[in-house]
């Protein structure tokens, strides 16, 4: 018995994966890199270098307009699989600041994949616009932010901007997300201090 078989049998009595499905290659692949010390998430990276796009979904959000402001981001591969989302509360801002953080941020959380054609959607009409040069950037405030994100650009193969409807699942998930960050900071402003 060959030492991939062994770790295949091994890891699905381990993890009780069917027997028909270890005859897919990816599987395979996944138990003797387990078997032989490679981590799921090393095979994940692994399997990702075929692909060459992620899907970064973006969402920023701010009560007062200015006021707590908060954002969050998903990365998905190009199958729609999540790779990693993340959540968080920035103080004050505007709701197009929010909106334009949360894609920067996105794109600093995507360096591992630096080289590869990134599809950015968002519900923001204003932001997929100003990105894709049809509408004019004329408030102050967003220039920086808007330059930080072109110099980001360069470092990947392409970027796409693209609105979605809320509607759309991976837009409603992120909105959630960014609305517990927003709802937690607001609950932590609004308790007395003993």
């Amino acid at each position: 018995m060959s030492s991939t078989t062994e770790s295949s049998n091994q890891f699905r009595k381990r993890h009780g994966f069917a027997r028909t499905a270890l005859r897919c290659f990816n599987y395979r692949f996944l138990a003797s890199a387990v078997g032989s010390g490679v981590s799921i998430i090393q095979w994940r990276r692994q399997s990702m270098r075929k692909q060459s796009k992620v899907i970064v979904v973006t969402d920023g959000a701010s009560r007062g307009n200015p006021g707590p402001a908060a954002v969050a981001f998903g990365i998905y591969d190009k199958d729609g699989n999540l790779l990693h989302e993340e959540a968080e509360y920035i103080g004050n801002a505007t709701n197009n600041e929010a909106e334009y953080l949360a894609l920067a941020r996105a794109l600093d959380r995507c360096r591992q994949y630096w080289g590869w054609a990134v599809e950015h959607c968002t519900d923001s009409q204003l932001v997929v616009n100003q990105l894709e040069g049809k509408w004019a950037v004329r408030a102050s405030n967003l220039k920086p932010l808007i330059r930080q994100i072109s110099n980001m650009k360069r470092s990947f193969k392409s970027m796409t901007h693209k609105q979605l409807s809320r509607r759309n699942s991976m837009i409603r998930r992120i909105d959630r997300l960014v609305n517990e960050k927003l709802n937690q900071a607001t609950d932590r402003r609004k308790r007395p201090t003993v």
